[in-house]
């Protein structure tokens, strides 16, 4: 099989090879780590109520319920727990091999059919966690990942890794006994900038396979900066500066910078609701530049969360201008809203969802689908979508979660309908097809 430019592609392996591979890895992991210390620490227990209650996002119990599901709920990473030390009160490691195999179908601006699939470790976040000082937690990742991407010599299959986070939290609501707030954080580092409720959802706690292409279009890649963030009451905050610097480039290059201001509001139980929350997030960016972190010149989104007993929905309203230094075609204004509902079948273990996607782009080449997977096997499979660029994109999410031990294990399986155009001229329109298996620890 040849691409476009005439470069022949390996054969795609057997997915059923890679089926086998990964969950021989994965049972390698957990088996391995089930030897480690299992019971959570106090102190890594009020760590990760932070990151919670931080999130505007509700997620399922971290402590998955169940037989056999006690030591990967409770941090079988855990390395040491010493509470009573002055200087070092912890330290855990934490991963979450994450496989999923897609097949995508469907016609391209030629009118030419295609179809492909691939099978991936879509990612492995592997890193440690240190508590340390009583106030502070560090934390360092690497993320592995054999994910379809194209490499230089123009194949597949090969394992990716690179830094996925490193930052430093301090606790200064506790350091100082802050009482009008109930918490206070400083972060500084290398992390994920939350910049719309989908881009804000740790991807262990997601519900659909995939993250809607509007979140992701509007969203920078992990950044270096410094971000405060502050709840009081019913409120959040967060403020925050970022490099626009890739991390490839040393961050040595004189690159632009972008700032995130958020707040958000928990309005709790509402008429017939049982919880309500609303978001606004901005981002802002100083003259953004071709391969920075953050491609757009501002973006505002506003998101909300509610709830009535089984059902929970998430939808996202965003607005963003292009950065200037796309080419004319990928400039412009757009917007768009994504509607994500969902519902318990059975309590705590079967869970439907669904998902609705509509943008618009004042350019014709204003708009991008994400990569997966649709741009990479369209690649792979010698087909012509534009490279996922138009100006109109919609797309509809149907999917089952089965929660073996809450978010800790669990397999997901969806089905999603896009079709994208511009200038009112079909770009692709095809149906993706998804199976996943996500695990952290």
């Amino acid at each position: 099989m040849q691409t476009k430019d005439g470069h022949t592609l390996p054969k795609t392996p057997h997915c059923q090879r890679f089926l086998w591979q990964w969950l021989a890895l994965i049972g390698v992991l957990l088996i391995t780590s089930s030897t480690l210390q299992g019971q959570i620490t106090e102190i890594e227990a009020k760590h990760q109520k932070n990151l919670k209650d931080f999130s505007p996002i509700e997620v399922l119990p971290r402590f998955g319920e169940g037989r056999g599901c006690a030591w990967i709920s409770n941090d079988p990473g855990t390395l040491f727990d010493s509470s009573e030390n002055p200087i070092f009160q912890g330290a855990v490691i934490y991963g979450n091999p994450h496989w999923q195999y897609a097949h995508v179908s469907g016609t391209d601006a030629l009118g030419n059919d295609f179809n492909g699939h691939e099978s991936i470790l879509r990612r492995f976040e592997l890193g440690v966690r240190l508590h340390f000082l009583n106030y502070f937690t560090a934390s360092i990742s690497t993320d592995v990942e054999d994910d379809g991407k194209a490499k230089d010599d123009n194949s597949y299959d090969s394992l990716d890794y690179a830094l996925y986070s490193s930052d430093i939290i301090f606790d200064a609501q506790d350091a100082f006994n802050w009482e009008c707030y109930d918490q206070f954080q400083l972060r500084l580092g290398y992390f994920k900038v939350p910049s719309n409720a989908g881009w804000a959802t740790s991807s262990n706690s997601m519900r659909a396979i995939e993250r809607a292409s509007l979140s992701n279009y509007s969203s920078p890649s992990d950044s270096l900066g410094a971000m405060i963030s502050a709840r009081r009451g019913r409120w959040d905050f967060d403020l925050g500066i970022f490099s626009g610097d890739e991390i490839d480039n040393g961050f040595d290059s004189e690159r632009g910078s972008f700032w995130l201001g958020h707040i958000g509001y928990m309005f709790g139980k509402r008429e017939r609701l049982d919880s309500l929350r609303t978001d606004l997030r901005v981002l802002v960016s100083n003259a953004p530049e071709k391969g920075e972190t953050f491609q757009q010149d501002w973006v505002v989104s506003w998101s909300t969360v509610m709830r009535r007993q089984h059902w929970r929905m998430m939808s996202d309203f965003i607005i963003g201008e292009n950065g200037d230094h796309n080419t004319p075609s990928q400039n412009g204004t757009y917007w768009g809203i994504n509607i994500m509902p969902s519902v318990w079948l059975l309590e705590d273990r079967l869970e439907a969802i669904f998902r609705y996607q509509y943008v618009e782009a004042d350019r014709r080449n204003g708009f991008r689908v994400s990569s997966h997977s649709i741009r990479r096997i369209a690649d792979q499979e010698g087909a012509f979508i534009n490279d996922g660029y138009g100006d109109k994109h919609q797309s509809l999410y149907a999917g089952l979660n089965y929660y073996i031990c809450g978010d800790n294990t669990k397999i997901m399986a969806g089905v999603q309908w896009d079709d994208l155009t511009s200038r009112n001229k079909q770009v692709f329109e095809g149906l993706s097809t998804w199976f996943a298996v996500r695990l952290y620890f």
